[in-house]
């Protein structure tokens, strides 16, 4: 019986952990200030006079788009 407990709180934990890392970039924070502005905390801005870098969706009016180092892609920026 304890063995069953052990192996369901278990599955729990590990179901609890993947809802929170899916969950996660849904609060990611975007900077509003500094040279990374426009682009989510963590993540390098970079400008693209040509736009030769391809980004998933519409580009904004300005030549910057965003690096994600950790999934190595890049993403439009936000202007403020």
């Amino acid at each position: 019986m304890r063995k069953r407990i052990l192996v369901l709180l278990s599955v729990l934990a590990l179901m609890v952990v993947m809802l929170a890392m899916s969950v996660a970039p849904a609060f990611a924070v975007w900077q509003t200030e500094g040279p990374n502005t426009g682009c989510k905390t963590g993540d390098l801005r970079a400008l693209d006079l040509t736009q030769q870098i391809p980004v998933n969706g519409k580009r904004s009016a300005d030549d910057y788009v965003c690096y994600d180092a950790k999934h190595d892609r890049y993403y439009d920026n936000q202007p403020f």
